[in-house]
């Protein structure tokens, strides 16, 4: 029974059916003159109806998860694009510390901004589409 209940188990997690992960990257900038620069990772399998994400800042070794807190549609011109707006919850040592909001439309990103929970600072970054970015590397500072 112990075998049969492996072999089951094996075949349910090898089977691309049931696991279609995508992910993107995508390269941000500060427009300030320190220039702070993340990398955003974003994870969506719709079999399991789940998304999840990353940052990960220039020179830092380890990456920060977000968990996505909502998103929300808006309908400019009908027979285009929705807008969307994406939250994302920074969740750093057990605790949310920061809120990421982007807003897209279609392939266009046109804001992303971060807010400290902590000091209410808000930083605003712009889409870097001139970074060269993969999955296996990163974004290409």
């Amino acid at each position: 029974m112990k075998r049969l209940s492996f072999a089951v188990f094996a075949l349910v997690l090898s089977s691309p059916v049931l696991c279609q992960v995508t992910a993107e990257i995508y390269c941000f900038r500060s427009g300030d003159g320190d220039a702070k620069a993340f990398e955003l990772r974003t994870y969506y399998d719709p079999g399991a109806r789940w998304q999840g994400a990353a940052v990960k800042y220039r020179g830092s070794k380890l990456p920060i998860t977000l968990v996505l807190e909502k998103t929300e549609s808006v309908v400019l011109d009908e027979g285009r694009p929705h807008e969307w707006t994406s939250f994302w919850l920074e969740v750093f040592g057990g605790k949310v510390t920061g809120r990421y909001q982007m807003t897209s439309q279609g392939a266009m990103i046109y804001a992303m901004s971060y807010t400290n929970l902590r000091n209410q600072n808000k930083t605003s970054f712009h889409f870097d589409s001139g970074v060269s970015a993969t999955l296996e590397a990163g974004c290409q500072w």
